[in-house]
């Protein structure tokens, strides 16, 4: 897979927003926005299953906030990284 400049462009982007201080902040948020309910605070099943459903959305969303991340980081490293026969894009003397 060829990594376009642009590609590279928006990775590096989010890379950046990973590597700062409020990045932190941000992760703790994500980390414990999920609230599943307990069961027993419910009288039946059926008042459950809402916010379960909704605490598994939340945690879904997150989960793939985390794989977009780790995704960005995937094609910086591969547009960093030359491949056979190419010259090495970020490390250039000239």
């Amino acid at each position: 897979m060829k990594v376009s400049q642009q590609q590279w462009e928006q990775a590096s982007q989010v890379l950046a927003l990973t590597q700062s201080k409020g990045w932190e902040v941000i992760q703790n948020f994500l980390y414990n926005l999920p609230k599943y309910p307990n069961p027993k605070d419910f009288t039946n099943m059926e008042s459950v299953m809402i916010p379960y459903i909704q605490a598994y959305g939340t945690t879904e969303a997150v989960r793939q906030i985390f794989s977009f991340i780790d995704e960005q980081k995937l094609i910086v490293e591969k547009y960093e990284r030359p491949e056979d026969g190419e010259e090495d894009r970020g490390n250039s003397v000239y």
